[in-house]
């Protein structure tokens, strides 16, 4: 096992967060690519109410 003691505790948190925020980058830009790229619809399929 690694010694953890010499990573502070931020660090993996900085990189969970990181990783995250890239996730909901990407999730948002391939909504918005078949929204306005393939045209199939995809936000108003998704919307509420329908």
């Amino acid at each position: 096992m690694p010694d953890f003691s010499k990573y502070s505790p931020r660090a993996p948190h900085g990189i969970g967060a990181r990783l995250l925020i890239a996730l909901v980058v990407l999730h948002v830009g391939a909504a918005l690519y078949h929204q306005f790229g393939r045209r199939d619809g995809l936000l108003r399929r998704m919307w509420f109410g329908k």
